[in-house]
C-alpha cells in the first residue's frame, strides 16, 4: 500500500513538472516571439525625434528590450538543454537533431556539419579576447556614438541566432508580419525618394528616407530583407507549379517532388490536391507585392549599392534556380517581377526627376551619372526596358520549351526530363561562366585603371581607376586602413583594438595622418566602409577568419539544403555579404542577418522533418 501511494505520488510530482515545463516553454516561446518583432519590426520603424540620432534611437530600444529578453532566453534554452526536457520539439537528441534542426543525427555526424556554429563561437571568443586587450573599452563595450556595433551587440547576435535556429518553434506569422512591415518601410521610402512626405519627419535631407535614414543604412536594410521576401516569393511561386506538392529533401538536399507510378506522394502535412490553394495564393499574392516594391525601392533610393544587392540576389536565384524545372520556372516569374519593378523606379526617376530635386528627394545615383535635379539617361531607361522584355520572353520560352506543366514538374514536359536536364545544366554553367567572365575582364580594367599610363586611365569609366577617391573615398580609407593595420604589434594585428573601436583607435594614436587631419578634418571616421575591414582593424585577424568563416560555411550549407528556406538563407548570407564589401554593420540590418540565418536553419529543416516518409 504504501509504495503504491508513493509511486501515485511520483507520477503526480512528474505529471506537475511536465506541466510546468510546458508552461514555462509556452512563456519562453511568447517573448521570443515578441522579441523577434521588436528587433525585425519596430527597430526599423522607431523613430524618437525625427532623423536626430536616428541610430542611437534605435539602439537603445534594441538594447533595452535585449536586456529584459536575452538574459531569459539564454537561461531558458540552457536550463532546457541541461534537464533534457522531451516534448514533441525537444532540443536535443531527436532523429533528425535537436528542434528537428541539428546536423547529423543519432549514427555519425557528418564531417563539417557544424562548421557555421563552430566559426560563430571562435568569433565571440574573438570578440571577448578583443574587448579584454582593448585600451578602449568604454568604448568597445556598446561601440561608437550613432553606430553601437561593440561587445554587447556582438553577443546579442549570437544568442539570436542559437536561439532562434535550435530552440525556437518557427512560426510563419512572424516571418509574414516582418516582410508586411519591410514592405511598408519600401513603399515610404519610395514616397520620400519623389518628395512625397506623409508626414514632416525632423532633420530630413536629401540623404534621407523612410523610417531608416541615411541611404546607406537603407541599402544595408534592404540587403538582408530584400533576399529573404524574394525567395519567399520564388518558393510559393515553384510549389505553385505542383499544386504545393515539392517536400523537402531528407538529405537536406533541394526539394524535388515525389514521383511513384504517375502520382504524386502525398505527405503528412501536404494534403490533397486543392486544399490550402487559396492560402497558398494569397501568399504568393503578398510575396510577389512585397518583392516588386523591394525592388523598387532599391533602384530609386539614389545609392549606388542597390544595384549591387540587385544584381547579387537575383545570380544567386538564378544558380539556385537551375536544380529542377519548377525552380527555374519560379525564377523567371520572380526576374519578370523584380525587372519590372527596376524599370517602372527608373521611369520614375526620368519623368519626375525636377520634381525629385525639388521635392526633397535624393540626388540621382552617380552609377547612371545623374546629378540633383536630374534624369536617368534615355540609354539608361532602355537597357532597363530591354531587362524587362528579356525577362519576359525568357518566361514564355520556358513555358513553351517544356519547361514545366502545372502539377508535373520536369516530367513528361515537351523537352523531356532529359532534355530540360541538359538545358539546365547549360543554364547552370552559363550563369558561372560569364559573371566569371565580367569578372576577369573587370580586373584586366581596374589593372589597367591603377598601372597604365594617363592616356589610358582618361579613357576609362572612374569605377575602374582605383585611387584615393575611388567609391566616395573608400579608396583612400581602404588603403590607409591596411597600413595602420601592418604597422601594428601582433598582438593588434590578432585581436584588433577593441570592438567597435576605430574612431576611438584613430584620433587617439593616428590623428596626424593626412586622411584623418585633412580629409575627415570636418567629419568623423567610424568604420571603413568595408565590414570585413573594420573586423580586421577591431577585431583583429582572428575575429575577421571567424566572422567570415560562419559566413561561408552558412552560405554553403544554405545552398546545399535546398528549397525555400535554404533559398532565403543563402540569399540573404550572400548578398549582406557581397554589400557589406562597400558598406559596414548597422543596428537595422546586422542583427536582421542573423536573424534571417537562424529562422531560415531552422523553419527548414523543421519542414524536411515533416516531409515525406
Amino acid at each position: 500500500m504504501g509504495k503504491r501511494k508513493l509511486g501515485g505520488k511520483m507520477a503526480g510530482f512528474t505529471e506537475m513538472k511536465k506541466n510546468v515545463g510546458g508552461t514555462c516553454e509556452k512563456a519562453m516561446q511568447a517573448v521570443a516571439t515578441v522579441y523577434l518583432l521588436v528587433a525585425a519590426c519596430m527597430v526599423p520603424l522607431y523613430m524618437h525625434d525625427g532623423y536626430y540620432g536616428l541610430g542611437t534611437a534605435k539602439f537603445q530600444l534594441y538594447r533595452n528590450v535585449s536586456f529584459l529578453a536575452l538574459p531569459v532566453m539564454v537561461i531558458f534554452a540552457a536550463a532546457k538543454a541541461a534537464a533534457g526536457y522531451k516534448r514533441e520539439r525537444r532540443l536535443l537528441c531527436r532523429d533528425e537533431g535537436g528542434n528537428g534542426t541539428l546536423p547529423g543525427g543519432k549514427g555519425k555526424i557528418k564531417a563539417g556539419a557544424w562548421l557555421p556554429e563552430l566559426f560563430l563561437l571562435a568569433y565571440g571568443a574573438a570578440a571577448e579576447l578583443s574587448f579584454c586587450l582593448s585600451f578602449y573599452k568604454e568604448e568597445a563595450l556598446f561601440g561608437a556614438e550613432g553606430w553601437y556595433m561593440g561587445l554587447f551587440s556582438q553577443m546579442s547576435f549570437l544568442v539570436l541566432y542559437f536561439y532562434y535556429a535550435y530552440v525556437w518553434k518557427a512560426e510563419k506569422e512572424a516571418v509574414g508580419v516582418i516582410l508586411g512591415v519591410s514592405g511598408g518601410i519600401c513603399l515610404l521610402a519610395v514616397l520620400n525618394r519623389f518628395g512625397i512626405w506623409p508626414v514632416d519627419v525632423r532633420g530630413r535631407s536629401e540623404t534621407t528616407l523612410s523610417t531608416i535614414g541615411n541611404v546607406n543604412w537603407l541599402c544595408g536594410y534592404l540587403s538582408v530583407l530584400l533576399p529573404v521576401g524574394t525567395a519567399v516569393f520564388w518558393g510559393s511561386c515553384r510549389e505553385g507549379m505542383t499544386g504545393g506538392k515539392y517536400r523537402e529533401g531528407q538529405n537536406g538536399g533541394s526539394c524535388r517532388e515525389e514521383w511513384t507510378g504517375g502520382k504524386y506522394r502525398e505527405g503528412r502535412n501536404s494534403g490533397k490536391y486543392g486544399e490550402g490553394q487559396k492560402g497558398e495564393k494569397w501568399l504568393r499574392a503578398g510575396a510577389g507585392a512585397f518583392t516588386a516594391a523591394a525592388f523598387l525601392c532599391t533602384a530609386v533610393q539614389g545609392s549606388d549599392s542597390g544595384f549591387l544587392i540587385i544584381g547579387t540576389a537575383l545570380w544567386v536565384l538564378f544558380l539556385i534556380s537551375c536544380r529542377d524545372g519548377a525552380g527555374m520556372s519560379a525564377f523567371w516569374d520572380v526576374f519578370l517581377t523584380a525587372s519590372g519593378a527596376v524599370f517602372a523606379g527608373l521611369l520614375g526617376l526620368r519623368l519626375f526627376g525636377e520634381t525629385v530635386g525639388a521635392g526633397g528627394g535624393i540626388p540621382g545615383s552617380a552609377l547612371f551619372g545623374v546629378g540633383a535635379g536630374g534624369r536617368i539617361p534615355g540609354s539608361v531607361l532602355c537597357g532597363a526596358g530591354a531587362v524587362t522584355a528579356a525577362a519576359f520572353v525568357g518566361r514564355i520560352w520556358w513555358t513553351k520549351s517544356g519547361g514545366t506543366e502545372k502539377g508535373r514538374t520536369g516530367r513528361g514536359g515537351i523537352a523531356g526530363e532529359g532534355g530540360q536536364r541538359r538545358k539546365l545544366s547549360s543554364m547552370r554553367k552559363m550563369g558561372v561562366l560569364l559573371p566569371a567572365g565580367a569578372a576577369v575582364i573587370c580586373t584586366g580594367l581596374l589593372a589597367a585603371g591603377m598601372l597604365g599610363g594617363t592616356g589610358i586611365k582618361e579613357s576609362l569609366p572612374s569605377i575602374f581607376i582605383f585611387n584615393e577617391e575611388w567609391g566616395n573615398g573608400r579608396g583612400g580609407i581602404w588603403k590607409e586602413c591596411l597600413e595602420i593595420w601592418r604597422e601594428q604589434g601582433i598582438g593588434r594585428k590578432l585581436f584588433g583594438v577593441g570592438p567597435d573601436c576605430l574612431k576611438a583607435f584613430l584620433y587617439a594614436e593616428q590623428g596626424s595622418r593626412p586622411l584623418l587631419a585633412q580629409t575627415y578634418a570636418d567629419a568623423v571616421l567610424t568604420n571603413c566602409h568595408n565590414e570585413w575591414m573594420t573586423l580586421l582593424m577591431d577585431t583583429g585577424l582572428l575575429g575577421l577568419v571567424s566572422y567570415a568563416g560562419f559566413l561561408v560555411s552558412a552560405a554553403v550549407r544554405f545552398l546545399k539544403k535546398g528549397g525555400t528556406a535554404g533559398a532565403a538563407g543563402a540569399l540573404a548570407v550572400i548578398t549582406y555579404t557581397v554589400h557589406n564589401m562597400v558598406s559596414f554593420q548597422q543596428i537595422t540590418s546586422t542583427p536582421l542577418l542573423f536573424l534571417a540565418a537562424a529562422l531560415a536553419w531552422n523553419s527548414g529543416c523543421i519542414k524536411r522533418e515533416d516531409g515525406v516518409k
